[in-house]
Formats: structure tokens, C-alpha cells, sequence
């Protein structure tokens, strides 16, 4: 046997021994990983405005707390009727809310004549607005209240909660939704005349209401339309809310 064919003989018995490691072939070649998968994006929840108010009749005990003053109990009559809410103090209409296309509406409480959009149709977090009543600009922000409506949960059945401040004539009030019984807090601060500031809240609700059939009808009769025509909404930021909030604490 000559020397080449021994060294190849050696050769085979080392590959028999060792086992032949070919490399692998082009087309065998090992796939990168798979990239991992995103996570879902959130689910957003889209909320109606019309949900945070009462679907029927409702009646409701509120405190009321004037400046300087003791609470007094105060209790209101809630009249569904179609596409507008009712509120009563002794069968005496004193607020109409209104769902409307594009939101829900009610009488500038000011008096003035304007009919202001005091929420937009899909509920928004963080955002502001203005309108114009009678030469004055209405403020409005919008903002979701988690931590305020855990302090509601054991009394009211309510699962979400809104805050809506509206800044009018140099009054600040800051109204608490819950949602689908309505307001559940109002706080007016007056800073100009500070004496007119009270905190409304309610102590108790229940389905129905105290009036008779007769009465509920001439109470609904008596509110009416308000006859107002809506003022054009403007798109503010927060940031300039917070600076005409400013201006009128001046």
C-alpha cells in the first residue's frame, strides 16, 4: 500500500470513528426566528354623552350648601321625555337638557339666551371648547374621573364618571357624571362674587317620580323648548382653558 493510500485509509477510519460532520447545505440553512408578536392595542371604549344621564324618570335628594351656609335637602323630579331630561324642584322646571346630533345642549343658566353644548355626542378625555353667549365666551373642559367615582361606587351604581368644568361670567363650576345617573356633584365657585359659590350633591335617588300623571304632563308643558339657538363650538387646548381660568380668578 503505498503511503497516499494509507493516509486516506486513516482518514476513513477517523470520519467512521468521529462521525462525518458535512457542513450543511446551502438550501438547509436554519430560518431567522419569527419576530415576536405586538401586543393588541388597548380597546377603547366609545361612551355616549346621552349614557351619563338617566334613561327614565328619576327622583333624586340633593344637598345643597351655600357659601357660609349650612346644607339644606333639596329634592328634584327628573322627567324623561324623548330626546330631552327634565330637572324639577318642586314641580318647578329649572334646567332642559337636550340630545341633540351633536351633543348634549341646555339654556345658558346665566340667562342670556344662548344654547350652550355642555358635552359632545362621543365623550372625550382631555379636551376643551369654547362659545359665545351674548358677547361673552363660555368655557368648557372635559376630562374622565377614575379616582373620584371609587367614592361613589358604594352608594350609586355607577362605573364610569366624567368631569366637565364650565367657566361662565367669572363663575368656575365643576359638574361629576356618573354614568347613567347624571350629576352627582356640582360645585359653582364665584369668583366674582365669591357669597353666590354652593356645592350641590347628591344624598339619594330612586326610579319614578312624585308627580301624578296630570302634573308631570303641565310640568313637561311648561319647560318647553328652550327656543335658543345653539352657539357656534370653538376648539380651545386645555392649556388656554386653564389660562382663561386663570384670568378670571384675576
Amino acid at each position: 500500500m503505498t503511503r497516499f493510500a494509507r493516509v486516506m485509509t486513516l482518514v476513513a477510519l477517523s470520519l467512521l470513528i468521529g462521525g462525518c460532520q458535512l457542513p450543511p447545505l446551502p438550501w438547509t440553512k436554519s430560518q431567522p426566528a419569527p419576530a415576536p408578536a405586538l401586543p393588541a392595542a388597548p380597546v377603547v371604549e366609545t361612551v355616549r354623552a346621552e349614557t351619563l344621564f338617566p334613561s327614565a324618570d328619576w327622583h333624586a335628594t340633593y344637598g345643597v350648601q351655600d357659601q357660609g351656609k349650612a346644607e339644606m335637602k333639596v329634592e328634584e323630579d327628573w322627567l324623561r321625555d324623548g330626546q330631552r331630561l327634565v330637572a324639577t324642584q318642586n314641580g318647578v322646571p329649572y334646567v332642559t337638557w337636550e340630545f341633540r346630533p351633536d351633543g348634549v345642549w341646555r339654556a345658558d343658566p346665566k340667562g342670556f339666551g344662548a344654547l350652550l353644548r355642555y358635552l359632545p355626542t362621543l365623550l372625550e378625555n382631555d379636551v376643551a371648547w369654547k362659545q359665545e353667549s351674548a358677547g361673552r365666551e363660555v368655557w368648557f373642559a372635559l376630562n374622565e374621573e377614575k379616582a373620584a367615582c371609587d367614592t361613589w361606587k358604594s352608594t350609586f351604581p355607577v362605573n364610569q364618571c366624567w368631569q366637565l368644568q364650565v367657566l361662565n361670567r367669572g363663575e368656575l363650576t365643576t359638574f361629576l357624571f356618573g354614568r347613567g345617573v347624571g350629576p352627582l356633584r356640582a360645585d359653582a365657585v364665584n369668583y366674582a362674587r365669591p357669597a353666590e359659590s354652593f356645592v350641590k350633591t347628591l344624598r339619594a335617588q330612586k326610579l319614578g317620580t312624585t308627580l301624578v300623571p296630570e302634573n308631570r304632563k303641565a310640568v313637561l308643558d311648561k319647560a318647553g323648548g328652550s327656543g335658543a339657538q345653539p352657539a357656534p363650538v370653538r376648539p380651545v387646548t386645555p392649556t388656554e382653558f386653564q389660562q382663561a381660568m386663570q384670568n378670571a380668578k384675576a
